[in-house]
């Protein structure tokens, strides 16, 4: 089984074998059940946290000769929230306006986590985010997207995968699955793949 610990404070990778995980999934997508259990163990780390923080698929690494996976802390990746390219659609649309230090209450920290770890994991899963950016202008998917609340999935998809991303994707913040469900989520998920 992987395991996914926060990097230290120090910003060191450990290894200097660490890869990025997304570099791993970029020439193919990465399967159901490893996405699963990224998510998974993505979710043990969002309960750690007291604020919100966002979690790129480029900070996650895998470690040389192993396995094990670890989330590389990336004071930097703030500075990208809000802008005009493709890691704005990992912020939730809600907080485009708010300033990334604001503390949000926990239901609207685990709505915005809920947001960002399914572009996460449909990232991973297609090797491309669902939308370029959230931002209207840049991407008329995601002006779409906002109308509709339907998201294009890859043939690939099962309908465990885009049921769990619907929940955490499709659904206004108050409405979006809480983490809790979303361990519950994930299990359900998990089960229907080995099954």
């Amino acid at each position: 089984s992987r395991m996914l610990n926060s990097m230290d404070d120090s910003g060191t990778e450990g290894d200097v074998g660490d890869r990025p995980l997304y570099d791993c999934v970029a020439e193919s997508p990465m399967y159901e059940l490893a996405a699963c259990n990224v998510l998974k163990e993505l979710l043990m780390v969002v309960r750690q946290r007291s604020t919100f923080s966002l979690i790129l698929p480029e900070m996650i690494l895998v470690r040389s000769g192993s396995e094990e996976i670890c989330l590389r802390d990336d004071k930097a990746g703030s500075s990208s929230v809000g802008s005009n390219t493709a890691s704005s659609c990992f912020q939730p649309p809600e907080l485009s306006k708010t300033s990334p230090a604001t503390d949000l209450k926990a239901s609207m920290r685990e709505a915005a986590y809920a947001w960002n770890l399914g572009v996460v994991v449909y990232t991973l899963m297609a090797g491309y985010p669902p939308f370029a950016s959230t931002l209207p202008d840049a991407c008329p998917f995601f002006a779409d997207f906002q109308l509709t609340h339907r998201l294009a999935c890859p043939e690939h998809f099962t309908t465990s995968a885009i049921r769990i991303l619907v929940d955490m994707l499709c659904l206004e913040p108050e409405q979006r699955i809480s983490i809790e469900g979303l361990e519950r989520a994930c299990d359900d998920w998990r089960r229907s793949i080995l099954l």
